[in-house]
């Protein structure tokens, strides 16, 4: 023990109950901490699902019947063009061609990944210092004019 300090058992316990509290709390604090996180990623995952299926059920065959097109009505072509840029898509063909994207270079970047699975996929991708950095999934989903 350090010189001067009580020898007393009482406080040697009070400094080790202490010491455990702080160490529970912490332990306590992380798993929570972790939960949320993981909770918080999951809610993520259904908006970002959700709005597959919903951009999909826009995309139909084009005039030639074979080409796919998306036709957005206007509250969603105007939330993603818009100059905020913070709510991106790309849609791809069974071919690998890009049928559309919002903005062209995300669609761009897209063309050359993989396919996607039926199970979404994340990713992080920077669109560069004027649009910033991005976490989102891809993921195949059942349309009118095939899987996209």
């Amino acid at each position: 023990m350090i010189r001067g300090w009580p020898r007393s058992l009482q406080l040697r316990l009070a400094f080790r109950v202490a010491a455990l509290y702080i160490v529970a709390t912490v332990i306590v604090i992380v798993f929570l901490m972790s939960r949320a996180y993981d909770t918080a990623r999951s809610l993520g995952d259904r908006e970002l699902v959700g709005r597959a299926n919903d951009i999909a059920r826009y995309v139909s065959v084009g005039a030639n019947g074979r080409r796919p097109r998306i036709d957005l009505p206007p509250n969603l072509t105007e939330i993603y063009n818009s100059r905020s840029g913070s709510d991106i898509f790309a849609i791809r063909d069974s071919d690998d061609r890009i049928i559309a994207a919002a903005p062209q270079t995300f669609g761009d970047l897209v063309a050359t990944w993989p396919r996607a699975a039926a199970e979404p996929v994340h990713f992080s991708v920077g669109l560069g210092a004027e649009r910033g950095d991005y976490d989102g999934l891809s993921i195949r989903v059942e349309t009118m004019a095939g899987p996209m």
